[in-house]
């Protein structure tokens, strides 16, 4: 087999400038939600706005962020007795999403394995620790209390036991050196990841294109297609980050 049937051959020309731009518009769209969704509860707790909550309403309206329906007005409450949960979730949540996308560069994998093992371990704790900060939040707090109430409560239950199994599998698959498993469970685990900052997107477009609909009903529409979204988003990305893998393989 040819030593460089493992490698990713990446694309050249326009269609590389493009998925180059496309990863680094990625990157850095993680990183920056990670730093508001570090900062959320830190400003709560403070008695300020945070970071995301003076962007959300700059780019909708204050009514629309800060009014009757949104998370700040519904929420006070039970986030202020859930506070310890949800910073947990939180911030272990955005360490995730920092770290996540440079997990699935092969030059770093190549270049860099004993950063990206390192990097693989604070992902998969971090990730563990965010989903039962959520799952303690969720468990200690009465469904009809959670925002949009008890269908919402339901979707967040179960994505976050979806994120600690596929976690286990990916966990599991490398210990078996199964690396290629590996990474599909990584790319499914990130995908679900990719729900928390995919949500508050959408919240912004629909205050922009549906500005009759207040937060909270917002957020029930875009709950019934969410999931399959950034499961759809996981694979295309998957495909742009090894667009050339079967080609170089088959040179073999």
């Amino acid at each position: 087999m040819s030593t460089t049937a493992n490698r990713v051959a990446l694309p050249t020309g326009a269609e590389g400038i493009f998925v180059r731009a496309l990863r680094l518009v990625f990157a850095v769209a993680c990183v920056a939600y990670a730093v508001m969704a570090f900062d959320y509860f830190i400003g709560y707790t403070s008695g300020r706005e945070g970071l995301w909550l003076r962007l959300f309403t700059a780019l909708t309206s204050p009514e629309h962020g800060l009014g009757a329906g949104s998370v700040h007005v519904e929420q006070a409450a039970p986030y202020r007795a859930g506070l310890p949960f949800m910073l947990m979730h939180t911030m272990m949540g955005a360490l995730c999403l920092a770290v996540g996308p440079f997990q699935f560069s092969a030059a770093v994998r190549r270049r860099y394995p004993y950063a990206h093992r390192a990097m693989g371990r604070v992902y998969l704790v971090s990730a563990v620790m965010s989903m039962i900060g959520g799952l303690l939040y969720l468990g200690t707090t009465s469904f009809a209390e959670v925002y949009a109430g008890k269908p919402f409560a339901l979707a967040l239950t179960g994505l976050d036991l979806m994120v600690l199994f596929s976690a286990w599998l990916a966990y599991a698959a490398i210990r078996r050196r199964e690396v290629r498993r590996h990474q599909a469970w990584m790319a499914f685990n990130f995908g679900l990841i990719l729900a928390t900052p995919a949500l508050r997107l959408f919240w912004i477009l629909f205050g922009w294109f549906a500005p009759g609909l207040d937060q909270e009903q917002a957020n029930m529409a875009i709950t019934t297609f969410l999931l399959p979204l950034c499961l759809f988003a996981t694979l295309a990305w998957m495909s742009l980050q090894y667009p050339r893998r079967r080609a170089a393989g088959a040179a073999s």
